[in-house]
């Protein structure tokens, strides 16, 4: 009786110890934690007034930091998460769809395909014409415009998609209509979409990772080159290039492509598909004279900003990311494009380009319009059928 009394005591003692490591952890810090990956805020100490007492704010803010300080709470998300996805075959990334054969997609992809995420007829030919004021507005100060409409993952990869998505044709999307606004105003674009679509049976290797949502590291290089085929021939001046050198394959994925494996946060990586990174140099043969080159684009710029495209090729060019933070200005503390001499660090550019992919037209173009007419003083032009 005594044994079982023991080995009782015993066994309360280990979980009351095992209760109590998270609460030391949250104290002391005994060992280091390393950060969730994503975009999180950790919620900071409520002050206590006796309003905020009363209407109840002060308990949930104390709640909310109470819970992010609790000791080894990355290991424990992380470990409820593998659990969600070995068990159920399900995440609690916020947004992330798990397709056939394990390829990823985030939802903003899957709704552009659909058209789910159709702003309007009205709404985008409104974009079309304000588009053309800023283009006739910026050829006055000899800047080109480029628009490029990026690829999406859900179009390209469709067929991964899980079939309780309704993939019933729709009788027109976002994507659709710009391209046809772009058209009809003969406005310079490059539809990566057909592109891409074009290449996917034809590609040595992918265009899109399985655990990424952006085009790969090859696909980048492949559109750089491009792009700046697009700027010579509009600008008629010659640019710099990347000059690949050597080709390394692995089935270790690199850079932004496991971009959202990594925001799932779990224990164990996700097996990866081979794919290929391009070693290269870029030219600077000084008897080319850089053009400046300002890109206002989404995410699917970084990649190429971060291979150097913006300072080594666009002559130290700006990127404004969504037409609002502005690189590399923004590296040591946040500068915005209202922050700046913004007539200045436009009129100092050979062309601008416009990167947009499927799933953020409904933003498209991130508030360049307003802002050319709030500086430029470009008059609005009143919604009328187009002829």
């Amino acid at each position: 009786m005594k044994l079982r009394q023991y080995i009782s005591y015993g066994i309360a003692v280990i979980l009351l110890a095992l209760l109590c490591v998270p609460m030391i952890q949250g104290g002391l810090h005994l060992r280091e934690e390393q950060p969730l990956n994503g975009a999180y805020e950790t919620a900071s100490k409520p002050a206590f007034t006796w309003g905020s007492w009363f209407d109840g704010s002060w308990q949930e803010g104390t709640k909310k930091y109470a819970n992010d300080q609790t000791g080894f709470r990355p290991n424990l998300v992380r470990l409820s998460n593998q659990l969600q996805y070995s068990l159920f075959n399900e995440t609690k990334a916020a947004g992330v769809v798990i397709g056939k054969e394990g390829m990823l997609f985030e939802e903003g992809y899957i709704h552009a395909l659909t058209g789910k995420d159709f702003i309007g007829t009205d709404s985008l030919k409104s974009i079309g014409r304000g588009l053309n004021q800023v283009r006739d507005t910026l050829a006055k100060r000899n800047i080109e415009l480029l628009v490029v409409m990026a690829p999406g993952k859900g179009y390209f990869h469709q067929e991964y998609i899980p079939d309780y998505f309704d993939l019933t044709p729709v009788d027109t999307t976002n994507f659709e209509v710009i391209i046809d606004q772009l058209e009809q105003y003969n406005i310079e674009y490059i539809n990566c979409r057909s592109w891409f679509e074009a290449m996917k049976d034809t590609s040595s290797y992918p265009l899109y990772p399985i655990n990424g949502i952006h085009w790969s590291r090859y696909a980048e290089f492949i559109f750089a080159d491009s792009l700046l085929n697009r700027l010579e021939v509009l600008t008629g001046k010659p640019y710099p290039r990347l000059n690949v050198h050597s080709l390394e394959v692995t089935d270790q994925s690199r850079f932004t492509d496991d971009d959202i494996e990594k925001s799932m946060n779990l224990i164990y990586e996700l097996p990866d598909q081979e794919m290929a990174y391009p070693g290269f140099t870029i030219d600077l043969d000084p008897s080319i004279h850089k053009q400046k080159v300002l890109t206002i684009a989404d995410s699917y710029y970084w990649g190429l900003y971060n291979l150097g495209l913006s300072d080594g090729i666009f002559n130290n060019g700006d990127f404004w990311y969504y037409c609002a933070a502005v690189y590399p200005d923004s590296e040591a503390k946040q500068v915005t494009v209202w922050d700046i001499n913004y007539v200045e660090r436009i009129e100092q550019n050979d062309a601008i380009v416009l990167i947009c992919t499927d799933a953020n037209l409904h933003r498209f173009p991130f508030g360049l319009i307003k802002q050319m007419r709030h500086y430029f003083e470009m008059p609005y032009v009143p919604k009328a059928p187009l002829k």
